[in-house]
């Protein structure tokens, strides 16, 4: 008689993005590091990529409905995935990848940053825990050099290195191999910069903080916000899930979760271009007739290449899509001229401020 190998889900993590139609993300992967890889070998996991995300198993000791681990874990696990993209700039165009929560717009140096809650696991397959989002000022390996400059130029500032909880800790060893200590006095480095190395190479990698006070240690002058990891440094991934969870919950049924990117929102303009000469640019209107209730007020007309124009412009931010909203008709005195306007798309000429909260502004050129 045949020996019997089983298996149970340890978890299951999904990627979703409200631009497609059926709100799975396209050409996303997950990859665990190295070191993520070691623990799922010695405590006798497996990985498998899916096409809407990711499932790890463990080895199960028996057939029941939450089978207690054969080769079990004795320390809380913490795994570490980059995410990469087939397509990273097209990705970036249709995604809204700032954080607001903190202020922080998305620019090419940032790194996407997810995290689950160890302590709340989702068991219920119908409502996965969605993971926090934040975005991190870049990806460093064990030994760096943070260099810096801080407006004002002082002449001795404090730097402290903080760990994930935010508990100060050594920023490397001295030359006797002794700790340094956890807050170091730098001095300026001509006439407007500074340097600290950092050495973690003692340390575990993942979420540390930079943080530089002034010479009294009471205002906090700059903060950077890292993740550490020698391997996925080198891979330049455009982002990192983090997967940890509590010994007490770890084997007690299979963890759901997901990873919600949301579509990038741009103000529609549209640009009505009379090349014609035979539409009544001051009878002319922009109506909703997909039920969808969008607005569109006429803006004052311009000119394009001497052209007389209309300009109309969406009362609100509207996400882009893959599907086409039809229905978007233009009307001359209550008359249909076009049935289905064209849409903004994410690779059409965007206006974008650079303002946090102010949505860039996509120009839709119609000629008539």
């Amino acid at each position: 008689m045949g020996i019997s190998i089983l298996y149970s889900r340890l978890f299951q993590l999904e990627l979703k993005h409200d631009f497609y139609n059926d709100t799975y993300a396209r050409g996303l992967h997950l990859r665990p590091d190295s070191d993520t890889q070691q623990l799922l070998k010695n405590a006798r996991m497996l990985f498998k990529v899916i096409p809407r995300g990711i499932l790890t198993f463990y080895r199960a000791a028996d057939d029941t409905a939450t089978p207690p681990a054969l080769v079990p874990l004795t320390t809380a696990p913490r795994m570490a995935f980059g995410r990469f993209d087939d397509n990273p700039s097209e990705f970036v165009y249709i995604t809204d990848l700032d954080f607001s929560a903190s202020s922080l717009r998305y620019t090419g140096n940032k790194l996407l940053y997810f995290t689950n809650d160890p302590a709340s696991p989702s068991t219920n397959p119908g409502s996965p825990e969605a993971l926090t989002y934040d975005l991190l000022d870049g990806i460093e390996t064990h030994l760096f050099t943070f260099n810096f400059g801080l407006a004002g130029n002082p002449a001795t500032v404090q730097f402290r290195l903080e760990d994930r909880s935010g508990t100060p800790v050594p920023a490397g060893k001295d030359t006797d191999g002794n700790d340094l200590p956890t807050t170091l006095v730098l001095n300026r480095i001509g006439a407007d910069a500074y340097a600290q190395s950092v050495d973690l190479r003692q340390r575990t990698g993942g979420r540390y903080d930079l943080v530089v006070l002034d010479n009294t240690g009471t205002t906090e002058l700059l903060r950077r916000r890292i993740y550490v990891n020698n391997e996925l440094k080198s891979q330049n991934p455009l982002g990192i899930v983090e997967v940890s969870y509590q010994l007490a919950n770890l084997y007690n049924g299979t963890k759901y979760m997901e990873v919600n990117f949301r579509s990038r929102s741009t103000t529609w303009r549209y640009l009505i271009v009379n090349q014609s000469g035979q539409i009544n640019l001051p009878t002319l209107s922009l109506v909703d007739n997909s039920g969808g209730g969008l607005g569109f007020t006429a803006q004052p007309n311009t000119t394009v290449n001497e052209v007389a124009t209309a300009v109309f412009t969406s009362d609100s931010a509207l996400p882009f899509r893959e599907r086409t909203l039809l229905n978007l008709e233009l009307r001359d005195s209550g008359s249909v001229v076009i049935a289905h306007l064209p849409n903004a798309t994410p690779l059409g000429v965007v206006v974008d401020p650079g303002l946090l909260g102010t949505p860039p502004e996509s120009e839709i050129y119609v000629f008539v």
